[in-house]
């Protein structure tokens, strides 16, 4: 097996996951799965920009003269490349199991690196003060973010005070969940296909 690393690839350690396969069947309709997994790791050098990385440190709600909600949240570009982001918020009460959205976020141009640009979602229900748990999930290519915040309208047209911002994982830590979850998998079908394999050697002895 050949790894082509493309010539833009930015600089760290990338990780994947190798499958060969064989199956066969003995007949009395059981099909005997072979299958084993070798992870891999690559690690990519060079002077290329940094992968693509973006973060959120606050969120604010607000209500405009007409009474109508809206959530900002000022984004980051932390990594080498350029983003063109895109999104939802999600909005669930905290106190009850009131949900409301998904609402889209408006965005700007694309975002440079090291450079910040606020996001606007309008609440487009009506919605009331709160306190609400709000997820802001952004993605830019494969990079996937979610920021929860606790945040809180205010009763009349203003601003409410800045709501610290928690950063789930992103793209790259599902990514790895997946592979662990894979080999746990192909470790699971290897025990249950030896254990075949032996109950269907004893019957063939015993006949």
């Amino acid at each position: 097996m050949t790894i082509a690393v493309p010539r833009d690839a930015a600089p760290g350690e990338s990780y994947a996951v190798v499958w060969a396969q064989v199956r066969g069947g003995r007949g009395g309709g059981v099909a005997l799965v072979s299958r084993t997994g070798i992870r891999m790791y690559v690690s990519v050098g060079g002077h290329n920009p940094p992968a693509p990385n973006f973060t959120a440190r606050t969120m604010t709600a607000e209500r405009g003269p007409d009474g109508r909600a809206i959530v900002r949240a000022r984004i980051t570009n932390t990594g080498g490349r350029a983003l063109d982001l895109s999104g939802t918020l999600k909005l669930a009460s905290v106190s009850g199991s009131l949900s409301a959205g998904p609402y889209q976020v408006q965005l700007g141009t694309s975002l440079a690196p090291h450079q910040s640009e606020p996001v606007m979602i309008p609440v487009t229900d009506q919605v009331a003060d709160g306190p609400w748990r709000a997820t802001l999930e952004l993605r830019s290519g494969l990079l996937v973010k979610k920021f929860h915040a606790k945040i809180k309208f205010p009763r009349t047209s203003g601003i409410s005070p800045a709501a610290a911002v928690d950063t789930e994982a992103s793209g790259g830590g599902a990514l790895k969940m997946l592979v662990a979850g894979i080999l746990l998998l192909s470790t699971a079908l290897l025990i249950a296909s030896a254990r075949i394999r032996r109950r269907h050697g004893r019957r063939t002895a015993d006949a």
